[in-house]
């Protein structure tokens, strides 16, 4: 969370881009779900 609140990492986007955005990252439009990199590996 403390990244979201950092306001140099802010992007001031329109309404129809933060939605394109918002649905890639958040499986919209037909894309499957997504995972970080390096997500169920052992350290």
């Amino acid at each position: 969370m403390k990244l979201f609140w950092d306001d140099s990492n802010w992007q001031a986007l329109c309404h129809s881009c933060h939605s394109e955005k918002t649905a890639s990252e958040d499986s919209g439009f037909g894309n499957g779900t997504r995972t970080h990199p390096g997500a169920g590996q052992k350290f």
